[in-house]
């Protein structure tokens, strides 16, 4: 048993820190206690992406995640649909939110990409936003 077992009554009961106690402090906020996760991961434990896919002339981005894990990722998700579409959107911001998508999976099970021939620019910066993630197919 640790203390994240406890009820928080009982941790600021037994727990002081310095001169002040738990109660005067601020707990610590979800975004902090994620991000701090995010810091420390165990990536084979992190969620699946089933599949990305990124068109180029359309500047258009769909993903599919299982649905329980659609806040976990920061898209709201219809129940009975788990696909996302993000729609022309500029490059540098589907950078942003691949790089994101890709820092909280395992692994992505199959990339679509639609690149023009004009495509350096795309190719690159989705090369880097994914650059940490392994792509099975």
């Amino acid at each position: 048993m640790d203390l994240t077992d406890l009820p928080s009554d009982i941790i600021r009961k037994v727990v002081r820190v310095g001169h002040e106690s738990i109660d005067n402090q601020r707990l610590v906020s979800y975004w902090f206690k994620y991000k701090l996760i995010l810091r420390s991961f165990d990536r084979p434990s992190l969620p699946v992406l089933e599949w990305l896919s990124f068109d180029s002339t359309t500047r258009s981005m769909s993903m599919r995640i299982p649905t329980e894990f659609g806040q976990y990722y920061g898209f709201k998700i219809d129940h009975k649909a788990n696909d996302i579409n993000v729609i022309s959107r500029p490059i540098s911001s589907i950078s942003e939110t691949m790089s994101r998508i890709a820092d909280r999976c395992s692994r992505i099970q199959c990339l679509e990409l639609s690149l023009d021939g004009d495509s350096i620019e795309y190719n690159r910066l989705i090369s880097e936003a994914l650059s940490k993630v392994h792509i099975d197919e």
